[in-house]
């Protein structure tokens, strides 16, 4: 059994090609989900928002391709192609997107 879904075995590939956009709507593909780690792949058009959330986990967002503002606690910190961002645990968060956009997402959870 593969831990990891959704993604190419044994061969080398480009993140943000695994990662689906569709105009006007939020794409969102997980590639895991188990009881300590969640990965998923994200894509928002330009003006796409994910409202106000304060996961139990830390987020480390990695940014794909465009841009975004993601808002921790209420302070605003923007993020461009290529930038990451370490969110701590159950800091609110919300997204907005400043261009079409990708980003791959992985959420360490604490252990139950």
């Amino acid at each position: 059994m593969s831990l990891i879904q959704n993604t190419p075995r044994l061969k080398p590939f480009i993140i943000k090609e695994l990662i689906e956009s569709v105009q006007g709507e939020q794409v969102q593909t997980i590639l895991a989900d188990t009881d300590g780690v969640m990965i998923f792949l994200l894509s928002l058009s330009k003006g796409g928002q994910i409202p106000d959330h304060a996961p139990p986990g830390d987020a480390l967002m990695q940014i794909q391709q465009g841009g975004v503002i993601v808002t921790v606690d209420g302070t605003p910190i923007p993020l461009q192609e290529g930038q990451s961002l370490l969110i701590p645990a159950n800091a609110n968060r919300k997204l907005q997107a400043q261009s079409d956009m990708k980003l791959q997402l992985t959420l360490v959870k604490p252990s139950r």
